[in-house]
């Protein structure tokens, strides 16, 4: 809380900065890529976005392997894409298992 004393005529400004979030997205298998909101990039993989950010990160598994599931900070999600609104630095990772077939 700020608390100002005015005397007279006087201006305020407010300046706030912008919170930057560092988003690390990896997997344990080789060749692993994903998309990130439609661009593919190899693994591991790290970007910088501000707060606030929608990240939609979609898995682009190498040849002989099949999506499994996520984890987002050590919690598991198990959609195939995620939608990530960036809220404090994040460790994205990809987990992919072996084709059946």
């Amino acid at each position: 809380m700020l608390t100002l004393r005015i005397r007279g005529n006087t201006s305020v400004r407010a300046v706030f900065e912008r919170i930057m979030c560092r988003v690390r997205i990896a997997s344990g298998v080789e060749g692993a890529r994903v998309l990130i909101n439609s661009s593919a990039v190899d693994l591991p993989y790290e970007l910088v976005v501000p707060w606030g950010t929608l990240l939609v990160i979609e898995p682009l598994p190498p040849e002989g392997y099949e999506p499994s599931c996520w984890l987002i900070n050590g919690s598991r999600a198990c959609a195939i894409t995620l939608r990530l609104r960036v809220k404090g630095n994040l460790l994205v990772e990809a987990s992919f298992r072996r084709s059946r077939g």
